[in-house]
């Protein structure tokens, strides 16, 4: 047996941690706040509140209110010049993981100079070693999906090229990461609901990776379990505060799964749709192929499927986690997809399934047995054909 672990974060969790950052240490003078072009962050005051903290610990703050739902190269590279142009010695992710992974990826090229895309992998980046560091990253989550809070990626999209992956180094795990609960009452009912069937996914295609390790498997188990308990209530009632607290726990595990196991060709599909429909959210990209990639899971690893279907209250036997994942779409709606909506084509079935494998071959490497590409097509084919 051999693995390694490292994960560096200072983790504040808990109803009403937001408040510490008034006194704690910081990591610099001057903030870079990076957050959604929605405005929500500036509506429920969650902006203000951050900035007031900082003035508090005497730290100065600029905001970057340009951030897109699936982050792309050009808003980095936006959020870059002004956090040059400002002086910033550290940024903040405020919000989900889009927020998040664009402080990180920012932080990156402050530091480095040159493009985001310097550092990509997939078809056209140059995976240039992140060789000078990068500025110090606070996260500030107000969602439970990505598990970027606590894992060393950023997910970046480049549109010219529809290539959607992450930027890996131990360099952007966060300094320190708030996970207040209370932040995330106001989420919506379908973003909560595909947020949670992300946390689901990091874990479960964690556990059945062929780069699993004794601890991302203690923490994919109980992340599951804390979905199978919490997310339908979470769904249904957004104050409910034990069903918030509970995902928020789940969504810190999973990306400890992430940081120290790694994603499957699942993954790779869900960004092979999302890359190419930007729109679409990449929960809701999951959600629509996760019931038939775990079929075709459950054909060669039907004993790691029984495990997670006892994690979460049922038989162990690789069906019931099946009946478990419809279950659970259903129940909270993220089964309900207008696939027309994002513009999403069964024809094009074969090409998501050859991006997937040319932008992101390495979660493709991650199953423990190799899913063809024929098989790939079919699922996607079977996914999108309702």
């Amino acid at each position: 047996m051999e693995f390694n672990y490292h994960i560096p974060t200072k983790i504040l969790f808990g109803q009403g941690k937001l408040d510490e950052l008034g006194t704690i240490k910081l990591p610099g003078k001057k903030a870079l706040i990076c957050i959604t072009g929605g405005g929500s962050m500036k509506k429920l005051g969650y902006l203000d509140r951050v900035i007031e903290l900082f003035k508090k610990n005497h730290v100065d703050s600029v905001v970057f209110d340009q951030v897109q739902p699936n982050p792309t190269s050009k808003g980095v590279m936006a959020a870059v010049e002004l956090g040059i142009r400002e002086g910033v010695d550290f940024t903040v992710g405020l919000g989900g993981g889009s927020c998040i992974d664009t402080a990180k990826a920012t932080a990156v090229v402050i530091r480095n100079g040159g493009n985001v895309w310097d550092y990509m992998g997939g078809i056209t980046g140059k995976l240039k070693p992140v060789s000078k560091g990068a500025l110090p990253i606070i996260v500030i989550s107000t969602t439970s999906g990505t598990g970027s809070e606590v894992n060393p990626f950023a997910v970046i999209t480049k549109e010219e090229t529809f290539e959607k992956i992450d930027l890996s180094s131990d360099q952007v795990f966060p300094a320190i990461t708030v996970v207040d609960p209370c932040l995330q009452t106001s989420v919506p009912k379908s973003l909560t609901a595909f947020q949670g069937m992300d946390v689901l996914f990091h874990s479960a295609e964690g556990y059945i990776c062929n780069c699993a390790t004794p601890f991302s498997d203690m923490y994919a188990l109980q992340s599951i379990s804390l979905v199978a308990k919490h997310l339908i209530a979470a769904v249904e009632d957004g104050n409910n505060m034990e069903a918030r607290e509970g995902m928020c726990l789940a969504n810190i595990y999973a990306g400890m799964v992430e940081s120290t196991a790694g994603c499957t060709s699942e993954h790779a599909i869900g960004h092979s749709l999302s890359a190419m429909h930007p729109s679409l959210p990449h929960g809701a990209a999951l959600s629509l192929v996760c019931v038939e990639c775990f079929k075709y899971y459950a054909r060669f690893i039907p004993d790691k499927l029984a495990q997670m279907a006892a994690a979460v209250g049922r038989r162990a036997e690789a069906s019931e986690f099946i009946d478990f994942l419809e279950d659970l779409l259903r129940e909270t709606g993220a089964g309900n997809i207008d696939i027309g909506e994002y513009g999403l084509d069964p024809t094009k079935a074969e090409e998501y399934a050859k991006n997937s494998y040319d932008v992101t071959q390495v979660l493709h490497d991650c199953d423990i047995y190799p899913m063809p590409l024929d098989e790939c097509t079919e699922i996607i084919s079977k996914s999108l054909i309702r």
